[in-house]
């Protein structure tokens, strides 16, 4: 049973891991976007509801209580947003590798973008699993390598030819 999927994409393709989220991340995601959706109504409440309501001035500790609470529910609902795996983008327009995080809305954040000449492919068997293979980019130089998919051996040796297929019969 493979672990990754490949999608086309017009500039290349990706590869998703299929592996289900642990629970407590979709947890600390759910009870973030609660509690920032909160923090942002009480940001909007301290900011105007004394001014309409009781005729109050606008002072400096309330604008600094209302830019606090706005902030922190900011960076709650950023992270309850924020996609929960990585994914491994082969760009053939470019030429690179990238490293990212899709978001369930708008643009994902890239963990890393290396040039095709940055790596080899490297084939290795994780410890005590029998049958099961893990497919990573290792850097040229002896760097850390970039892990790609674990999967039953025949389907990380067919990965593994695609990639170098892909990767390496362009340099």
């Amino acid at each position: 049973m493979a672990s990754f999927e490949i999608v086309r994409m017009d500039w290349g393709y990706a590869l998703r891991p299929l592996m289900k989220v642990q629970k407590r991340i979709l947890v600390g995601q759910a009870l973030s976007y609660i509690i920032g959706v909160c923090l942002a109504v009480v940001a909007l409440g301290t900011f105007f509801v004394p001014i309409l309501f009781l005729d109050g001035a606008l002072t400096s500790l309330r604008i600094g209580a209302a830019g606090i609470s706005g902030a922190v529910a900011a960076y709650l609902l950023w992270f309850a947003s924020r996609g929960t795996q990585s994914e491994v983008q082969i760009d053939f327009e470019t030429e690179t590798i990238r490293a990212v995080v899709p978001h369930r809305g708008g643009a994902p954040t890239l963990l890393g973008a290396y040039p095709f000449s940055a790596f080899s492919v490297l084939l290795r068997r994780p410890a005590g699993v029998a049958g099961l293979s893990d497919l990573a980019l290792q850097a040229k130089d002896g760097g850390s390598a970039l892990w790609l998919a674990r999967a039953e051996t025949a389907e990380i040796a067919a990965l593994q030819s695609r990639l170098e297929r892909d990767l390496f019969a362009r340099l």
